[in-house]
């Protein structure tokens, strides 16, 4: 006879009304989901209302049901007070009571910055999925505090002991969600130094969406969206960096910032840089991946017919390449600084390492440090004026007149 057949807990009964019940709530949620997924869900909240976003609905489907089995095993073993989920353990019990607080603490933050940056979602707006990770947590916690309950006591040795241990994971995990608070807040902060307007919207980011360049290579980008918004002006920003945590960080806040105004930011990868496939040939390719990309921008459902570009340095020659072939008249683009005579400044030399090649160096190198400040070579000439709003008044502008 198994050790499963021998042992016949009925303690564990009265706990498993309550994780049937939360088992319940999120098959509802999962079923739901898939009925709109489907097309059948006309009386239910809209598609947007129930995903995040965060991973693509496919995988979603799979880790959804995936839980459910897991969370239908332990409930069985609740109500029969036999199995592996009904044998008290201590341990088990403090892990899993540890993870459900902070599983539930999370995703109480937020929810509650979600209520105090974005006006237009209180109370319940966008916070489906939040709930029902509640309902998660809550499942969680009711599990843990079974086998804390109902364990044998330990020793006043071992309690002073685990007690310590407990206090070092926390400031541990305490320290992690204070990080993740402060990326969750990185765009507001940004607007406050920079003395924007405050956010109007949600954000909704599809990442890893790709498009095909007219000689067949694949060039990725992360979409961020104003969500309850169909058609916006949208803000073409081209990555020519290869995708660290750095860049990927700055990506992520800079894309939120903007789409928190109303702007739908699409912020690709140049080819063979961030996400994006094929060969990475300096100065080469933007043009034409530009163009192919203007093209097809102008298909998506997001898209009114305006788009702005931004960025500097590099990312000002992704936009010089293109400018020309923006839709007309160009409704907005910034950048902040970038060269448009990389021949002049970086490689034209009288011969190997002639008379121009250390004015050339130094020009290179105080761009590079200074933005500039270096002397300009006197063969350079120098770059015509971007027309762009004044100083501040982007600051204040809204999608409709996409102003950077």
């Amino acid at each position: 006879m198994s050790v499963e057949a021998e042992s016949h807990d009925p303690r564990s009964l009265r706990y498993a009304f309550a994780l049937w019940a939360l088992l319940g709530v999120f098959i509802f949620r999962v079923a739901a989901q898939g009925l709109i997924a489907l097309g059948y869900g006309t009386l239910l909240p809209p598609w947007e209302e129930w995903f995040s976003g965060l991973v693509p609905y496919p995988r979603l489907l799979i880790s959804q049901l995936a839980i459910i089995a897991v969370f239908a095993k332990i409930c069985v073993d609740f109500t029969r007070g036999s199995g592996i989920s009904v044998q008290p353990r201590r341990q088990v019990g403090t892990a899993l009571t540890f993870l459900g607080s902070l599983y539930l603490t999370v995703m109480v933050v937020r929810y509650v910055i979600r209520m105090a940056l974005y006006p237009p979602e209180r109370w319940i707006g966008g916070s489906i999925p939040i709930v029902f990770h509640w309902v998660l947590a809550a499942f969680i916690l009711v599990v843990g505090r079974y086998h804390r309950r109902e364990s044998p006591r330990r020793s006043h040795r071992r309690v002073l002991r685990t007690r310590l241990m407990q206090l070092a994971i926390w400031v541990i995990v305490a320290a992690g969600v204070s990080t993740w608070i402060a990326y969750q807040l990185a765009p507001t902060v940004l607007a406050v130094t920079l003395h924007a307007r405050r956010a109007d919207h949600a954000v909704r980011i599809d990442r890893g969406v790709a498009m095909t360049t007219s000689d067949g290579v694949r060039l990725v980008a992360d979409v961020y969206r104003p969500l309850r918004e169909t058609r916006t002006p949208t803000l073409l920003v081209r990555i020519p960096f290869s995708k660290t945590f750095t860049n990927s960080l700055f990506a992520t806040v800079v894309g939120r910032f903007w789409a928190e105004r109303g702007y739908t930011v699409v912020m690709q990868g140049t080819r063979g840089r961030y996400e994006s496939e094929g060969r990475h040939t300096p100065l080469v390719d933007e043009r034409r991946d530009g163009i192919d990309t203007i093209d097809w921008l102008s298909r998506q459902p997001f898209f009114d017919g305006r788009v702005g570009m931004w960025g500097g340095s590099a990312f000002g020659y992704t936009q010089w390449a293109i400018v020309d072939r923006l839709p007309s008249p160009p409704t907005g683009r910034a950048a902040l600084s970038g060269s448009i005579r990389f021949y002049q400044v970086s490689w034209r030399t009288s011969n190997a390492f002639g008379a121009t090649a250390p004015r050339t160096l130094q020009a290179a190198a105080g761009w590079s440090s200074g933005h500039g400040r270096m002397p300009k070579p006197s063969s350079c000439q120098e770059p015509p004026r971007l027309e762009i709003t004044g100083s501040r008044a982007w600051r204040q502008a809204s999608p409709g007149s996409i102003a950077i």
